[in-house]
């Protein structure tokens, strides 16, 4: 099982730390033996790559621990030009992870991804590169080993994205990312004030005329209303009560987030309501539009009017799974 993932971001404005970048180093010069001097590319492309915004790299580490990286090279013809995985973590599909990482960073403007590849390991691993459109597609131009052909293989990215659409969800699950879980188990509409005063810790207390006590320690993922139109964060359902107005009034008053003569009109119509007491929460660095995030998983997107179920086979547990790629590199 997958453990607690921290995932580095190189490149664009992003200051990763020395020892960081030691790391990355040290995993990208583990394949040595397959590619003389690799050090030295490091040192002269990939670095001031970096420094250019020309390249993006991507460290992951579990508990701690590194266990993975990729170097890619942006453009409308991109290329993969390092991925490497430790032996253990690799059965735990970090490698896939990975590139997932790589799509998103290239979901505009790309046309078709690349790599090179010894041609002994794509034998063995081009089950892997296929599950998201990689083909061989000849022979490599460079040649960095004296007794081993080098394949030049990749596919339209188009074709990639739409594969790490499909396999996010599995991947996923059960995956905390800096200490937070991202496999919803509902989506929240909220209007932005609401929502907004719940990532502050403001509110800690939504109010809503029908809900169940089912959801009690689940995780939320926040619609932030017209005229946001966005997924803003995300909290933990600590707990339900349900109750007539006045007891739930007399219980949250100061929690509610509103006046007295707010919350009654809001409730005036039922003789039960629920309070769903906010616990852990998390506001996404960059919020996810839904505009984007129809986009993004090809498909229109109807934003709850007050909640509904992530179902595995959703179009919210794809929006839900873009989320938390989008989140992981903050």
């Amino acid at each position: 099982a997958m453990g607690n993932l921290r995932i580095t971001k190189f490149g664009d404005r992003l200051t990763p730390t020395q020892e960081e970048y030691r790391d990355l180093k040290r995993l990208v010069e583990m394949c040595e033996n397959l590619y003389p001097g690799i050090d030295v590319w490091y040192r002269k492309k990939v670095l001031s790559g970096l420094d250019l915004r020309e390249r993006t790299a991507y460290l992951l580490y579990e508990d701690y621990l590194p266990v993975g990286a990729t170097i890619l090279k942006r453009g409308p013809d991109a290329k993969i030009c390092s991925l490497r995985i430790l032996p253990d973590a690799e059965a735990k599909g970090y490698g896939k992870l990975l590139m997932a990482l790589v799509a998103r960073d290239l979901w505009n403007g790309c046309d078709n991804v690349h790599f090179t590849i010894p041609a002994h390991i794509w034998e063995t691993r081009w089950g892997f590169f296929n599950e998201f459109g990689m083909r061989y597609i000849g022979p490599a131009k460079g040649k960095y080993r004296l007794f081993d052909q080098e394949h030049y293989c990749g596919g339209r990215f188009a074709d990639m994205w739409a594969n790490v659409v499909q396999s996010l969800p599995r991947l996923i699950r059960n995956v905390t990312i800096n200490g937070y879980r991202f496999d919803y188990d509902l989506v929240m509409s909220l209007h932005p004030e609401h929502a907004e005063s719940i990532l502050n810790g403001r509110k800690r207390v939504e109010i809503r005329r029908r809900f169940s006590s089912k959801w009690k320690d689940s995780i939320a993922l926040i619609y932030s209303t017209d005229p946001i139109r966005s997924f803003v964060g995300s909290f933990q359902i600590a707990n339900v009560v349900k109750g007539s107005p006045d007891e739930i009034w007399y219980a949250f008053s100061t929690e509610i987030g509103c006046c007295r003569e707010e919350f009654f009109r809001y409730a005036a119509s039922s003789t039960t309501v629920y309070a769903i007491v906010v616990g852990e929460r998390h506001e996404f660095g960059v919020p996810l539009t839904k505009t984007h995030a129809a986009q993004l998983v090809s498909q229109d997107i109807n934003a709850p009017q007050s909640y509904t179920k992530v179902n595995s086979d959703s179009v919210m547990q794809e929006v839900a799974s873009i989320s938390t790629l989008l989140q992981s590199m903050m």
